[in-house]
């Protein structure tokens, strides 16, 4: 796939990036030649991969449980005043 400068410059537009003139013909061609090479990869017969579009969550649904943590996590703390972690002064 041959990119031109036009699309250089649309991608910079879309990227938010500035292109020079001079710079977006040499971006054409380092674009055109990554794009090639990624068609050559995905040319290559690879029967031994699983395709990735078949694979699913098989652990768990993602399920928000309502948990309190705070006793357990004061029950471990060397030293608390009420609800607080008591901690050394740093300054």
């Amino acid at each position: 796939m041959k990119l031109q400068e036009s699309d250089i410059k649309e991608l910079a537009i879309m990227g938010r990036i500035h292109v020079s003139d001079a710079d977006a013909p040499k971006y054409a061609d380092d674009f055109s030649s990554i794009l090639t090479y990624v068609s050559e990869i995905q040319s290559v017969d690879v029967p031994f991969v699983q395709d990735i579009s078949l694979v699913s969550n098989v652990l768990r649904d993602d399920v928000v449980v309502e948990q309190d943590f705070t006793a357990d996590f004061l029950g471990q703390v060397p030293d608390k005043e009420g609800e607080y972690v008591k901690v050394k002064q740093i300054l």
